[in-house]
C-alpha cells in the first residue's frame, strides 16, 4: 500500500506550537482503508452512591441530608495515522506506552478520573397555621479529579538515525479540586384564599486549584541532558532537567447570590396570575487545556417575568 504523512503537527511541537488536537496524518488510496496494527478502545467505569434520610423533628419540622458521592475513570487509546508500524500512536493514562517498542498501546493508568462528594443539610417546616413555609439550608461539594496523555512522535529506527528527528513523548497532565459551598432558603406565605408570596435567596462561594504539565519529552537525548521541552507557560519553549520545570499552578475564587421573588394571584382554583423575577449565579472556571490563559468570568442571568 501506499502510505502518505502529514507531520506539520509534529513540527509544530518541535518549535513549541500547540499539541495536536485532531489527527492530520492518513494513510492508504482512499478514506476507508488504514493499516493500523493498533486497537483503538475506551472503556468507561463510573459508581455512584446517594442517601437521602428525613426526620420529623416535630409535626411541623424536618430536618434532611441528602449525601452523594460519584466516582468514574476513563481509558483510552488510539493510533493518529493508521500505519502498521509503531508511529503517531497516542495512549492515554502515565507509562501508557513504552517509547522504544511495542506495536500496542495498553494504558496503565486512567486517562480522566474524578470523584466527587457532595453533602447538603435542609430544615424546613409549617407555621401560621399552614399558611407559611420555610426552608433553611447548606450544601457542600468537593471534586477533585485528574488526567494524563502521552503520545509517540516519531518512531525508534528515526530516534536512532538521529537525521535531526529525535524521537518525542508528547506528555500532557493535569490534576483539578473545586471546592464549593453555600447557604440558601426557599419560603412561601399565603396571605389568604388569592395572594401568596414565594421568596428565595442563595449564596455560592468557590474556590478552584489546578496542576498543569504539558511537555516534550526527548527520548534520543542523553540521560543528563534536558530532555523536558516545555509547551506552555513562564518556561515555554525552554528545556528543562525535570518536568517539574513545565508545571503551572492557578487558582481562583468565585461567589455570587441568586434570588427569587414570585407575587402569585389564584383569581379562581382554575386561573393563576403571577409576576416573578429571578436571578442565577453559575461560578467561572479555569481552562484546563490552556493554563496560561484567565480563568473564565462567572455568569449570570436575571430574569423577569408574567405569567396568567
Amino acid at each position: 500500500p501506499y502510505y502518505t504523512v502529514d507531520a506539520e503537527w509534529i513540527v509544530q511541537g518541535r518549535i513549541g506550537g500547540v499539541l495536536p488536537s485532531t489527527p492530520v496524518a492518513r494513510s492508504g488510496a482512499d478514506l476507508f482503508t488504514n493499516y493500523s496494527s493498533t486497537i483503538g478502545s475506551e472503556e468507561l467505569e463510573a459508581w455512584h452512591g446517594v442517601a437521602d434520610l428525613s426526620w420529623d423533628i416535630t409535626d411541623d419540622i424536618t430536618l434532611r441530608s441528602i449525601t452523594g458521592w460519584h466516582k468514574f475513570e476513563d481509558f483510552r487509546n488510539f493510533d493518529l495515522d493508521a500505519l502498521p508500524l509503531q508511529g503517531y500512536e497516542v495512549g492515554f493514562g502515565t507509562n501508557a506506552q513504552n517509547p522504544f517498542g511495542g506495536t500496542a498501546l495498553r494504558p496503565t493508568d486512567p486517562d480522566q478520573e474524578s470523584q466527587q462528594v457532595t453533602q447538603e443539610f435542609n430544615l424546613s417546616g409549617k407555621a401560621a397555621e399552614g399558611r407559611f413555609d420555610w426552608l433553611i439550608g447548606a450544601f457542600y461539594s468537593n471534586d477533585e479529579g485528574s488526567g494524563a496523555q502521552t503520545a509517540s512522535v516519531g518512531s525508534p529506527g528515526l530516534a536512532a538515525l538521529r537525521a535531526g528527528f529525535p524521537f518525542f513523548v508528547v506528555y500532557d497532565s493535569r490534576s483539578v479540586q473545586n471546592q464549593s459551598w453555600a447557604l440558601f432558603t426557599q419560603n412561601d406565605f399565603k396571605f389568604n384564599d388569592v395572594v401568596s408570596l414565594t421568596l428565595g435567596a442563595r449564596y455560592t462561594e468557590e474556590r478552584l486549584k489546578q496542576d498543569v504539565s504539558a511537555y516534550l519529552f526527548d527520548a534520543s537525548t542523553g540521560p543528563v541532558a534536558a530532555r523536558y521541552q516545555c509547551q506552555a507557560g513562564p518556561n515555554r519553549n525552554t528545556r528543562q532537567l525535570t518536568d517539574d520545570g513545565c508545571s503551572i499552578d492557578q487558582t481562583a475564587k468565585f461567589s455570587g447570590t441568586s434570588y427569587l421573588a414570585s407575587l402569585n394571584l389564584q383569581f379562581t382554583p382554575d386561573v393563576l396570575m403571577y409576576l416573578r423575577t429571578a436571578r442565577g449565579f453559575r461560578g467561572g472556571a479555569l481552562q484546563v487545556r490552556a493554563p496560561t490563559f484567565p480563568a473564565a468570568a462567572p455568569e449570570i442571568a436575571t430574569d423577569y417575568e408574567i405569567g396568567l
